[in-house]
């Protein structure tokens, strides 16, 4: 049961009931729910800046493989265009068996004819590859870039 409050009246010289108004008591509401949701604001804030969720985690770990799967591909890309360069300055004639071994990219032995040692990395592509075993096959994952070449 609640507490009933008298306040003296100076004027009667009397104890009164205490009433508040309904204003003042909408205020007090307001008041209480405004407070409780600026303070839930700043932890939320400050837990979604200091501590990730489960998809966020998942996320950067996905970003993470991508990139080294990019740094990869770029390497590789490289790689067959330095060959490409050297083939070309070779000036290889059609039926010539080429077989290179640049830095960790094994290409397979395949006799070009002179329409693909000019069509520059068109000719390239077509050509079988073999990568060597990185870190990532150890954690499961296939070597070399996820996607085939055509």
């Amino acid at each position: 049961m609640k507490k009933i409050k008298y306040y003296y009246n100076t004027h009667t010289l009397r104890y009164e009931k205490l009433e508040t108004p309904l204003r003042v008591k909408l205020l007090r509401v307001f008041g209480f729910i405004a407070t409780s949701l600026v303070t839930a604001f700043i932890i939320v804030s400050i837990a979604y800046r200091y501590f990730p969720s489960a998809n966020e985690k998942r996320l950067a770990e996905l970003n993470a493989d991508l990139q080294e799967d990019y740094q990869l591909l770029d390497n590789q890309v490289k790689q067959l265009q330095r060959w490409h360069v050297a083939v070309a300055d070779a000036g290889m004639a059609s039926g010539t068996v080429l077989t290179s071994v640049a830095e960790g990219l094994a290409l397979s032995t395949r006799v070009y004819n002179d329409s693909s040692v000019c069509c520059g990395l068109a000719g390239l592509a077509s050509a079988t590859t073999t990568f060597w075993p990185s870190p990532a096959s150890a954690q499961g994952r296939p070597n070399g870039p996820r996607l085939p070449l055509p």
